[in-house]
């Protein structure tokens, strides 16, 4: 797994926490948790083995995705030409006229009112769980914030 520099450390918090909007998602764990670098640390472990999945209230909803900063790799939410990255993808959050990426939809991860946005769920031993709703909904726990998760992946990323 990559190791980001302290000044690329630094510049990524710097981007998070000059967006107004995204402060409720990064300061109100801080309090609760007592870790600063939560999402940091959260994401990393993810990084990879993390699969993002369509249908918050399902463990088998419709794959979407890969949590990965590898943004060649064609399966990750960050490939911006792939099937789950790109901007104009029908399987992409980052498409606002997708199920997954509209302000409407109640599957949406941008809808602060959706109650099945995608979640993001790791495996281990034929076990399944969910880690954290990917959501602007803040009454949903755990959550990422989709553009933290997004923007803090492309500056792991070694593409620009």
């Amino acid at each position: 797994m990559k190791r980001l520099t302290s000044l690329a450390l630094a510049v990524a918090l710097f981007a998070l926490l000059a967006v107004p909007i995204l402060a409720d998602t990064l300061f109100l764990p801080v309090i609760v948790s007592g870790d600063p670098l939560w999402f940091f640390r959260a994401v990393d472990a993810l990084d990879g083995p993390g699969a993002l999945v369509g249908g918050g209230g399902s463990m088998t909803g419709a794959f979407i995705g890969r949590v990965s900063s590898d943004c060649q790799d064609q399966d990750s939410i960050i490939c911006p030409d792939g099937p789950y990255g790109a901007p104009d993808a029908s399987g992409s959050i980052s498409n606002p006229n997708s199920p997954y990426g509209s302000a409407d939809s109640d599957q949406s991860a941008y809808n602060p009112e959706a109650t099945n946005p995608p979640h993001i769920i790791t495996c281990k031993g034929g076990r399944c769980e969910r880690a954290y709703y990917v959501t602007k909904n803040p009454a949903l726990s755990p959550r990422l914030d989709p553009d933290m998760l997004l923007s803090y992946l492309r500056a792991k990323s070694d593409c620009r």
